[in-house]
């Protein structure tokens, strides 16, 4: 199972340096192997289990994060959301990490395109959203047999 982001996509959207600051534990100023290694993990796992609701299998997840950029976006904010909670000193007095609020923003706007409440645009190339029924019902046949009266049937199914 490959991680739906990777550390570019970090980079781009908190800057290297930033993101530097929250995964380095040696102190040499880049961000460490296995902290962004956890993070991009983390970040996939958490978002495949949100949208698994909706898209059946992770090659399905995979597809969508490849061709929606606004989903691919949310994993990534839910991966920012988890390098701030590394540090416990960037905690602000209202006890939260920094981009705690975009995990948040982020885990709920998969639950909408999961329960099919937002579509993602990437569903052309993914495929539908398994909640959302694609099929029609088969016809059903009256309990009631056809008279002149009503040649439809007496009703009930």
């Amino acid at each position: 199972m490959a991680d739906l982001i990777d550390q570019a996509d970090l980079e781009q959207r908190i800057g290297p340096r930033m993101l530097a600051q929250l995964l380095d534990d040696d102190g040499d100023a880049v961000a460490d192997e296995s902290n962004v290694s956890w993070v991009t993990s983390t970040a996939s796992k958490i978002a495949a289990g949100i949208l698994r609701s909706g898209f059946g299998d992770y090659a399905q997840i995979e597809a969508l994060v490849a061709a929606d950029e606004a989903v691919k976006n949310d994993v990534v904010e839910i991966g920012c959301g988890l390098a701030g909670g590394r540090r416990p000193g960037l905690v602000g007095q209202n006890g939260k990490c920094p981009y705690d609020g975009w995990r948040v923003r982020a885990e709920k706007r998969l639950r909408e395109v999961a329960s099919a409440k937002t579509r993602a645009i990437g569903e052309d190339t993914a495929g539908a959203n398994k909640t959302i029924a694609t099929s029609v019902s088969p016809t059903r046949t009256p309990c009631f047999a056809a008279t002149k009266a009503n040649p439809q049937g007496g009703g009930g199914y």
